[in-house]
């Protein structure tokens, strides 16, 4: 496949998004069935001025073009406060998986995972740690994910300055949950914005793995039975609990002195980008349909070269 453009990404993103949000849509009673709709429409029309492309945006948290604008402005705003730090490492703070059947038991669970972080954060400016040479400053985000049988995973990621804090993290972290998995509790050194990814994305996955059975002819004619990896939408009902569960958490927050960057994710903003690969036009108007933008005035002429392939259609059946 050939390599999509800037333009062919954020159609793809959008046309993503869609299947997602419209999957989302018709979970029954769900209450956030017109936050998933904003989804699905949004920045559906694109005002073209000159190599310009303006348009109206969702900032959904199941919207995928937004979360790609957020996680932009994160890392533009975090970064280079991060890499500034002496060693910055990666620390995944996890706990043992818990079963839920509604968004109440997995919100009580997500907020036991937040008033600990608290805990352990008031710790370290108490003197006992201060003459350990404990001081904390960093990036903290909450992630939660689909696990089989009802089961879910709550797990912070932080950006922390300095080894030893993570560690010590890490060990304050396993005292308040001795069931927890110590090599799960994993630290790695940050190199460059793109080891700050981890930290800066999606509240959840949208996209996971599933095991399917298929039959495969070996070279002598034999089929066989084998096992693959196949990626596959996540089950709607249960992303549709995910979201509900995190409804107004605040999913990304620094500490120890990192200057915040404040993103609402209720409001709808606008946004202006300039495309150097775009044909230049006075005007234009630009209306989603499908799986990619067509022009007012031209009925045939698409603003993208994205097509979706067979197989990406399959992860979304």
């Amino acid at each position: 496949m050939a390599k999509l453009s800037k333009l062919g990404k954020k159609s793809k993103r959008k046309w993503s998004s869609n299947k997602i949000n419209e999957a989302l849509v018709n979970v029954p009673e769900t209450p956030l069935q017109k936050y998933y709709e904003r989804a699905t429409e949004c920045a559906n029309i694109q005002y073209q001025e000159g190599i310009t492309l303006s348009s109206r945006y969702c900032n959904c948290r199941t919207c995928l073009t937004c979360s790609a604008i957020r996680t932009a402005k994160y890392l533009n705003h975090y970064s280079s406060q991060m890499l500034a730090f002496r060693e910055p490492v990666l620390l995944t703070l996890t706990k043992p998986t818990v079963w839920c059947l509604s968004p109440e038991n997995l919100r009580s669970e997500i907020e036991l995972m937040l008033s600990i972080w608290r805990l352990i954060y008031q710790q370290s400016r108490k003197a006992k740690a201060r003459r350990l040479g404990i001081s904390l400053k960093g990036l903290r985000s909450l992630e939660v994910t689909i696990r089989p049988d009802n089961f879910y995973h709550g797990h912070f990621h932080l950006s922390v300055e300095g080894r030893a804090n993570a560690e010590w993290i890490r060990d304050q972290w396993l005292i308040h949950f001795p069931d927890a998995e110590p090599w799960c509790q994993d630290i790695t050194p940050i190199v460059g914005k793109e080891g700050l990814l981890e930290v800066i994305k999606y509240a959840t996955k949208f996209i996971g793995e599933e095991t399917v059975e298929i039959e495969e002819i070996d070279a002598d004619g034999v089929v066989r039975k084998v096992l693959m990896k196949v990626r596959k939408r996540e089950d709607p009902v249960r992303t549709d609990l995910i979201i509900r569960a995190m409804r107004g958490k605040q999913l990304i927050s620094p500490f120890g002195g990192l200057k915040k960057l404040e993103i609402d994710d209720v409001n709808k903003v606008v946004q202006s980008v300039t495309y150097e690969e775009l044909e230049y036009a006075e005007y234009r108007l630009w209306r989603w349909r499908g799986h990619d933008w067509y022009s007012n005035d031209e009925e045939r002429a698409k603003l993208t070269t994205f097509e979706p392939s067979d197989a990406m259609k399959r992860v979304f059946e």
